[in-house]
């Protein structure tokens, strides 16, 4: 899925846009519930190394940063989730609850269901 499909689709569901929080990073967005400003999903473009994954050396070329989605989910789930391809422990966020997902690697109807699912877990 591209990031502009993916905030699409975020919109669509849930009304919510995504937010620039990190200024140091103007392209990481953070979807939040309005009502009590809990995030559920955060978009990320992160060199490979940060997940564990050596590709190359650094310094990265732009597109050769991953894009991820880190979503909370069922602590019991995460290690079954984990062994996926694509889905790794979430990047920097406890790792108890919270998974990154690589929006290229992961099937789409898994990603839109953990979002969905994370969406929940964060009312």
């Amino acid at each position: 899925m591209e990031k502009a499909a993916l905030q699409s689709w975020i919109k669509a569901q849930f009304d919510i846009e995504g937010e620039r929080v990190f200024h140091k990073h103007p392209e990481f967005l953070v979807f939040r519930h309005t009502r009590n400003q809990k995030w559920f999903a955060l978009y990320m473009k992160i060199p490979p190394e940060k997940l564990g994954i050596i590709e190359e050396a650094p310094p990265y070329a732009q597109d050769s940063l991953l894009e991820i989605v880190n979503v909370k989910v069922n602590p019991e789930e995460r290690e079954i989730l984990t062994s996926q391809t694509g889905v790794y422990p979430g990047y920097h966020m406890n790792k108890k609850y919270w998974i990154s997902l690589d929006i290229h690697k992961v099937q789409e109807p898994l990603l839109k269901d953990l979002i969905q699912e994370s969406y929940l877990r964060t009312l």
